[in-house]
Formats: structure tokens, C-alpha cells, sequence
């Protein structure tokens, strides 16, 4: 999407080329924040996928006398 944005941006200033950088930077700024944001999800999602799973841990054993 940035890079239609992008493009599209150069089509339409193609002369002006000293307003589409600050239009390109300030328009980056909120995908950048939601990347930052979103990263330790993405952790998260990877370690519960690929990590250890709850069959493989190696813990208290089960109690028998009730």
C-alpha cells in the first residue's frame, strides 16, 4: 500500500520533486508506529507456534493417591 501511495504520489508531483520526500516521510510515520507496536505479537505468535509445547515439558507428575 505504501508503495501505490508512493508511486501514485511521484505521478501526480513529477516536477515537484522537493514536496513528495516530507509527504513520503510523514506518511511512513503511522506504519512504522504499528510495526513497532505489533512486533511482540508477531514474538508471541512465533514462540506459542514453534516453541516448546505443553507435551513436552518436563514437570510435576501427576498425583495418584486421591
Amino acid at each position: 500500500m505504501m508503495v501505490t501511495f508512493c508511486s501514485a504520489l511521484f505521478l501526480v508531483v513529477p516536477n515537484k520533486s522537493w514536496i513528495v520526500m516530507p509527504v513520503v516521510s510523514h506518511a511512513s510515520v503511522p506504519v512504522t508506529l504499528f510495526v513497532f507496536m505489533q512486533f511482540p505479537l508477531l514474538v508471541e505468535i512465533f514462540i506459542s507456534t514453534y516453541g516448546r509445547g505443553i507435551f513436552d515439558r518436563e514437570g510435576q507428575a501427576l498425583d495418584t493417591n486421591f
